[in-house]
């Protein structure tokens, strides 16, 4: 099985392999989920039977599970795609990989003195005019780029 998982795995694009993992780690969430609770359903019951047919509830129990945890990895499944969990889940990764970018850097939060609180609003706005002002510097490179192409396509070599 994880062989012919890992061939699979292979031929996938990045984005595929980043949606499987997401459903392989959902999947094993709920198969831990369900095996609990079957742990926790047939326990009282083996408990409170203490003759030869608590071996056969278990056995019982354990053919079954296999069957009712496959018919619920199907239903959860097609609950994941109507609800868009993997597309969540993928942009939750994606938060938590741009995150650990910034780890090392300090955290200025409002500390309720004016001065220190305007100076962080102020830099914060800064920040997104600056944001804006490199936006439009790109804008005008590539026009730049664009009209210099022009004009050398245009001058007899």
């Amino acid at each position: 099985m994880d062989r012919l998982h890992k061939q699979q795995t292979e031929t996938m694009t990045p984005e595929e392999q980043e949606r499987d993992l997401v459903e392989r780690e959902l999947a094993e969430y709920v198969k831990r989920y369900f095996k609990g609770a079957l742990a926790k359903a047939t326990e009282l019951t083996v408990k409170s039977s203490r003759s030869r047919h608590a071996v056969d509830i278990q056995n019982l129990a354990s053919q079954h599970y296999e069957e009712g945890v496959r018919k619920s990895f199907d239903a959860i499944h097609k609950l994941f795609k109507s609800e868009g969990l993997l597309e969540q889940m993928t942009k939750l990764r994606e938060m938590d990989k741009q995150q650990k970018q910034f780890k090392g850097t300090t955290v200025r939060r409002p500390t309720g003195i004016a001065s220190i609180d305007t100076q962080l609003l102020v830099d914060v706005l800064n920040t997104g005019l600056l944001r804006k002002e490199r936006e439009i510097l790109e804008e005008l490179k590539q026009e730049q780029d664009k009209l210099i192409d022009e004009l050398t396509n245009l001058s007899p070599s």
